[in-house]
């Protein structure tokens, strides 16, 4: 028996009707057909699209605060906020404690009975037109002789009186309009039991 093959191919056109084979190929390969208009996604208006969304998300990005600071103007609205504790743990004898603003702007302390340390600030943030704030949360805090640095300042050069209970906390707080070369403090909480 024979064989004779009964088929034909077809060459498209360039610019080859829309319905036409050629023509979907070249719509799809976004170079039109001759009697329709391109569809609405052909190959370059996809790249376009695409264009334009990558040029959006970038001034959306230049726009945001960068991730390492900068400068922010406008009103934040904050629901909740935290920040980094540290526990300074039970301090004795005359040494200084130090309370590093590199690691936290909290801190906890409980001196010894009749010991004498000495309270100070170190690494402290370069902030323009701005504050530095800081806490520190003492237990019993009276039953030792504590001292400050002498950057720091109380109302009326007055070190506040902390309370002599066991189990009692004060809380003072402080702040730095200059970067850490003068502080403001004051008694915040006293005798929370």
């Amino acid at each position: 028996m024979a064989f004779t093959p009964n088929f034909q191919i077809e060459i498209p056109d360039v610019g080859a009707d829309f319905d036409t084979w050629g023509g979907i190929l070249n719509n799809a390969l976004g170079t039109g057909g001759s009697e329709e208009a391109d569809p609405p996604n052909t190959f370059d208006q996809v790249m376009q699209d695409n264009a334009d969304a990558a040029a959006a998300a970038q001034a959306s990005a230049d726009a945001a605060l960068p991730k390492a600071g900068g400068a922010m103007s406008g009103r934040l609205d904050g629901l909740t906020s935290s920040v980094q504790l540290i526990d300074l743990g039970i301090t004795g004898g005359t040494n200084v404690v130090n309370m590093d603003l590199a690691l936290a702007n909290f801190f906890l302390s409980q001196p010894a009975s009749g010991s004498g340390p000495t309270y100070t600030f170190i690494n402290a943030p370069t902030v323009t037109n701005g504050v530095t704030i800081a806490f520190i949360s003492i237990v019993a805090g009276g039953l030792a002789t504590i001292a400050w640095d002498p950057l720091i300042r109380f109302p009326n050069g007055v070190n506040p009186v902390l309370t002599p209970i066991a189990g009692a906390t004060d809380l003072v707080g402080f702040y730095s309009p200059d970067d850490g070369a003068t502080w403001f403090g004051s008694l915040s909480q006293s005798a929370v039991i």
